[in-house]
């Protein structure tokens, strides 16, 4: 049986995954207050990609104001939310749908439940704007919120862009 501790799963190594062991990797997510027969002592099973483990995604200041803004219009900034009426996840509410289309895009095997994990989320919410071609704050916005097709996204992106501008 694997369980999750935000976002990442504990266990045995999966086809595609990478294995970091060790007291350094334990230490990184949960602190001193593991013991050495921990799972997380053992094994943390973690999704190859293109993000390494132990990085923040390159992202400028002004997309992290995006994403800052993104995050706070969808769930208020909480670090765990619930999921949405539309089964959304994680901080920034992605559907599996626009989970699974951007990591097809990026050639890559995350599981769903890595949105919950802000990196990784933004990560894919890149490769989901790139796929639809979108260049500018507004598009990037209103794709996540209403698809590439991005109807009916008029008051979400005015909460967007509100966000942003208070952000100094």
């Amino acid at each position: 049986m694997r369980r999750f501790i935000r976002g990442f799963a504990l266990g045995s190594v999966v086809s595609g995954s990478l294995l970091l062991t060790g007291r350094y990797i334990a230490r990184q997510h949960f602190g001193n207050k593991i013991s050495h027969s921990s799972p997380a002592r053992r094994a943390i099973v973690l999704a190859a990609g293109d993000v390494p483990y132990n990085q923040e995604p390159p992202i400028g200041r002004a997309r992290r104001k995006l994403f800052d803004a993104i995050c706070w219009v969808e769930t208020s900034n909480e670090i765990n939310p619930p999921p949405g009426a539309a089964r959304e996840r994680g901080p920034y509410q992605i559907q599996k749908d626009y989970w699974d289309d951007a990591c097809e895009y990026a050639n890559i095997s995350w599981p769903y439940e890595f949105a919950e994990v802000r990196k990784y989320s933004e990560y894919i919410m890149g490769q989901y704007w790139l796929r639809y071609g979108a260049t500018t704050d507004e598009q990037r916005a209103r794709m996540h919120n209403g698809g590439p097709s991005m109807r009916g996204t008029d008051e979400y992106w005015s909460k967007v862009q509100g966000r942003m501008n208070n952000e100094q």
